[in-house]
């Protein structure tokens, strides 16, 4: 039946793929939200909602739960606003009509792959509306090969997806040999033992600096903490988000290139490491 067909279809662990057909050229930034908006009409209602109210969506009460596959694309779409402006982002694709389909490819394979294969979390922050305010992925790391390379895979087939093949391959090119090079400068800073890696934090821009990122991440610190796991990030934006991220207890360590934009790589020690000193 119709509706035992759509039951086996999200359960599929390609389906979010399948759904992505839609995206097999090379969108524009409108294009993009109009296929959004015919698949969910109810999605431009909210998008409307949020961008219309400042005082009243900050000050409502939000709530962080786990992520769920209904809520990947429009916390892919929240993260793509936030990083539109991002000094790595912007360095890897100028082109702004690009960046923002290229942002929502990529976080919607992260987000995938944490809640997969991962071992990781993909929390969501949602307005009592039911807006989405923000959106965190972590990894527990070290990965291991396989998961590192399902993980690739799923990503580039999601970018492949919303960009087209000519594109990816030649972005392949210029990422490879920095996340590489960015792969090596973790193990020297972690080591082999078990970490909690941050890959992604966002917040709605209207919602910034109004407490979404601290409650997005307060949960899996906590629980890094009763495990006695140091956790780490690779901040993209000093300027802004070191003193943030330093309030929450991450201490810098050093600072690299990716892609030509400084990456302040960040560690937050083990419970047991603070308690001594």
């Amino acid at each position: 039946s119709q509706g035992a067909a759509l039951g086996r279809r999200r359960r599929c662990p390609v389906w979010p793929l399948c759904m992505a057909g839609a995206y097999r050229r090379r969108p524009t930034h409108c294009s993009i939200h109009s296929q959004l908006n015919a698949l969910n009409p109810k999605r431009n209602t909210l998008k409307i909602q949020m961008a219309s109210t400042t005082t009243a969506a900050a000050s409502e009460e939000r709530q962080v739960s786990r992520g769920r596959w209904p809520q990947f694309r429009e916390a892919a779409s929240v993260m793509a606003r936030a990083f539109a402006t991002d000094p790595m982002f912007t360095a890897a694709e100028p082109d702004p009509s690009l960046r923002r389909p290229l942002l929502h490819a990529f976080t919607l394979g992260q987000y995938i792959g944490a809640s997969r294969w991962n071992g990781g979390a993909f929390r969501v922050c949602t307005s009592a509306r039911g807006d989405c305010c923000g959106a965190a992925v972590w990894e527990l790391c070290p990965l291991g090969l396989l998961r590192e390379l399902l993980t690739t895979l799923y990503m580039l087939c999601i970018v492949t997806a919303h960009m087209g093949l000519l594109y990816t391959l030649h972005e392949l090119r210029v990422f490879l040999p920095n996340v590489s090079r960015m792969y090596r400068c973790e193990r020297e800073v972690m080591g082999t033992s078990r970490f909690l890696k941050l890959g992604i934090v966002a917040a709605e821009p209207l919602l910034q600096g109004k407490g979404v990122g601290r409650q997005l991440l307060e949960p899996d610190l906590a629980w890094a903490d009763e495990r006695d796991l140091p956790c780490y990030l690779e901040n993209s934006n000093i300027k802004n988000n070191t003193g943030f991220y330093q309030r929450l207890g991450f201490v810098p360590v050093k600072e690299v290139l990716f892609c030509g934009v400084s990456i302040l790589l960040m560690r937050r020690p083990r419970k047991s490491e603070r308690q001594d000193h």
